[in-house]
């Protein structure tokens, strides 16, 4: 991971009890944060009942997505043991963000737009099958550094992807296996025991393209 400075901000830090929260679920909240040490439980909550979603340490990045688009959280961030993150205010992170050239800027705005589209859309729809939203959300990760060439394709890895899949559209992990299977039985993916393969990108990039011309998606490059 590059050094803070390197990237333009002022390090600075922040110690987290265990207990407390980074961020909730709906939050307006938009600061990004690099764990240091410690462990924080990313969870979803569906009515009463919390879904795990990973637990995050040192090294790795979390509230990525508020922290571009601006948008509410998508879930809670729990910390299991005193932690210490770098927080970067939002206001910091759209100055660096205004730095970076455009054409990358430009990916990351659509892929999270594209990500909170099809969660609003799949929120509001109460019918249908949504093989083809799983579909589409492989082709959003297949451009990600979540995806990489392998001796049978292009992979990634399965556990990040059903949490990927079941963040944004909260159906139970028996759902997800099912509609990953079929699509692996349709031969648009592979799926082994700890990751998920595309034979080809073109294959995922078509349904995706479908979903979102059906769905009158209006995002401009």
């Amino acid at each position: 991971m590059n050094d803070p400075h390197s990237l333009g901000f002022h390090k600075r830090i922040v110690r987290y009890p265990a207990g407390s929260y980074l961020f909730r679920q709906n939050d307006t909240s938009q600061d990004l944060f690099i764990i240091q040490s410690g462990l924080v439980r990313i969870f979803k909550t569906e009515g009463n009942v919390e879904i795990d979603l990973d637990a995050v340490g040192s090294g790795m990045v979390v509230g990525e997505v508020a922290s571009i688009d601006g948008g509410t959280r998508t879930a809670s961030g729990y910390v299991l043991e005193d932690t210490d993150v770098i927080v970067i205010p939002s206001a910091e992170f759209q100055r660096i963000l205004a730095s970076v050239p455009d054409y990358l800027k430009k990916i990351a705005l659509i892929l999270v737009q594209r990500l909170r589209s099809v969660d609003e859309k799949i929120n509001r729809s109460i019918e249908g099958d949504r093989t083809s939203h799983i579909a589409a959300i492989i082709s959003l990760l297949s451009y990600s550094e979540h995806c990489i060439p392998g001796n049978a394709g292009y992979e990634i890895n399965l556990k990040f992807l059903e949490n990927e899949i079941l963040d944004l559209l909260n159906i139970p992990l028996s759902e997800i296996a099912e509609l990953l299977e079929k699509l692996d039985k349709q031969g648009v993916i592979k799926i082994e025991k700890t990751k998920c393969i595309l034979n080809s990108k073109s294959q995922v990039d078509a349904i995706a393209e479908h979903l979102f011309s059906a769905a009158g998606d209006s995002l401009v490059i």
